[in-house]
């Protein structure tokens, strides 16, 4: 495993993780054995306006049904900028109703009596493409999400790097041609852009790509935006041409954003 988090604990061959990925949109969870194999997966809808605590309630059921599988811990990869060692919410996008100073480590470790750990989503990108995706073998490397909003992880020197306050690879706030980039190119993003250009027609980012895909212009102008020179001038502006270009662009993006684990794509350098 290239990169390595500051756990001191590793679980033997034949134990099993409850692993839960707590995102805007959605909550993902399953049964992982340590070699990192998944035998058991399932999904809901985050339903973050309901609060915390109902969001909450409802991942704590589905993580009792493994109980008969007796897991030995549970591993928590979240949303925001989170206190590592207290597994507390230090900062995070408008996205759960009172999230932010919440401590995840310490409700499920008091739910379940087993030992848990709480992570920033997009660092367990990062650490899971150094274990068993496409980092492998590299100590040096980033890895981008495009999800709810756009976050990053950076891996140097086969180490994960958090940085002050834990906030490094937060570069989904940073501005991109005067508009914060995630506004713009998370599939959150994509849904306002989507809403201003054909108003009253209430989508979601699958439903804008597959209208995209289906020849609407509109969902298209929306997903496929011409880059220009900050000066603005014509003769800089680059937009890819063609249906089976716009058709792998849109796939891309799609992929990068379907899962957190092994099959987003990070950008890696050796």
């Amino acid at each position: 495993m290239s990169a390595k988090t500051e756990s001191s604990t590793t679980p033997d061959a034949d134990e099993l993780i409850v692993a839960v990925d707590i995102g805007g949109t959605q909550v993902k969870y399953g049964l992982i054995s340590a070699q990192g194999t998944t035998l058991d997966f399932g999904q809901i809808d985050t339903r973050g306006s309901d609060g915390v605590e109902q969001m909450l309630a409802r991942v704590d059921t589905l993580i009792a049904g493994f109980a008969d599988r007796r897991p030995v811990g549970i591993a928590i990869s979240t949303l925001g900028i989170i206190d590592r060692e207290r597994g507390r919410i230090l900062a995070a996008a408008d996205a759960i109703g009172g999230y932010v100073g919440f401590e995840l480590k310490s409700h499920f470790e008091r739910q379940f009596r087993l030992p848990a750990t709480v992570e920033n989503d997009v660092n367990c990108v990062a650490l899971a493409e150094g274990w068993r995706g496409a980092a492998v073998g590299l100590r040096n490397y980033l890895a981008i999400t495009l999800g709810t909003g756009i976050g990053g992880g950076i891996v140097i020197d086969g180490q994960l790097y958090r940085g002050a306050g834990a906030a490094a690879g937060e570069w989904g706030y940073a501005l991109i041609e005067g508009e914060v980039w995630e506004d713009v190119a998370s599939l959150r993003g994509l849904a306002m852009l989507a809403d201003r250009a054909m108003p009253g027609q209430a989508r979601g980012a699958r439903q804008v790509f597959d209208a995209a895909d289906a020849g609407d212009s509109e969902a298209a102008a929306a997903v496929v935006r011409p880059t220009c020179h900050r000066h603005r001038q014509p003769d800089l502006c680059v937009q890819p041409r063609g249906h089976r270009r716009r058709r792998r662009h849109l796939r891309t993006r799609a992929a990068f954003s379907a899962r957190t684990g092994p099959g987003a794509r990070p950008a890696a350098a050796a």
